[in-house]
């Protein structure tokens, strides 16, 4: 998988049902719009009645770093981290094996923590809500404790 992308192509039928189908493509392969996939797109509409009408993809590459040392429950936990965007919608990302330092009182996150403001920071340059929208501040963020079996 490393010399390769996934791509993920969305066909629809005529009665709105969808379905996702994924293919690994060459590294190469990074334009969603190319010709590349525009081939293999067509070549799901010739079998299908349904119809191709989105294409993604998705980028992987190893990384060469080891995860930190901590408490088995740190581990199995999550932070939840909620940004309101300009929409004035709220979009939450769930992060796995939160560091401790980030919590004012082990469950509310210190949203003035260096660690924090690094993230949040990155978020507010670099990503956009599902609905393409600038994200404008990180409004609160909580420690999920996981419970037997590992759900929240």
């Amino acid at each position: 998988m490393a010399n390769s992308n996934k791509l993920t192509v969305t066909l629809r039928t005529l009665a709105g049902q969808a379905a996702k189908i994924a293919l690994l493509v060459a590294a190469a392969t990074i334009d969603p719009t190319g010709t590349a996939v525009a081939a293999i797109r067509s070549a799901l509409d010739i079998i299908s009645k349904a119809k191709s009408t989105r294409a993604a993809i998705k980028k992987s590459a190893a990384m060469a770093v080891t995860a930190s040392v901590g408490a088995y429950e740190d581990d199995q936990d999550k932070v939840d981290l909620t940004f309101i965007d300009t929409n004035g919608s709220y979009t939450t990302f769930k992060i796995p094996a939160p560091k401790s330092a980030i919590f004012t009182d082990g469950v509310n996150v210190d949203l003035t923590n260096s660690l924090v403001i690094a993230f949040r920071d990155w978020v507010l340059s670099n990503a956009k809500s599902k609905a393409g929208a600038t994200f404008t501040a990180l409004v609160r963020g909580r420690r999920i404790r996981l419970a037997a079996g590992g759900r929240a």
